[in-house]
């Protein structure tokens, strides 16, 4: 927790039509991510937890629900 208070997370989300691209950076890591709304694509969290979902816009709410890969618990995110 206290590292998580210290991450300085900064998101730049950039649309055109149903594509999105998000840059993610961090004390701990950047990347880039690209993806269409209802596609399903792989993702892995900064701590390499590995995951599978995708985003759909819910009004002006960006909506991900993701699945863990090696337990199959659900994440749900918004931005």
């Amino acid at each position: 927790r206290k590292l998580a208070s210290h991450d300085n997370l900064k998101i730049i989300i950039e649309q055109t039509g149903d594509k999105f691209h998000v840059k993610e950076s961090s004390n701990f890591r950047s990347i880039e991510i690209d993806f269409t709304l209802g596609v399903t694509f792989d993702y892995s969290l900064a701590d390499g937890t590995e995951l599978t979902g995708a985003w759909t816009m819910e009004g002006d709410v960006l909506k991900g629900v993701f699945n863990r890969k090696d337990n199959g618990k659900t994440l749900t995110t918004t931005r």
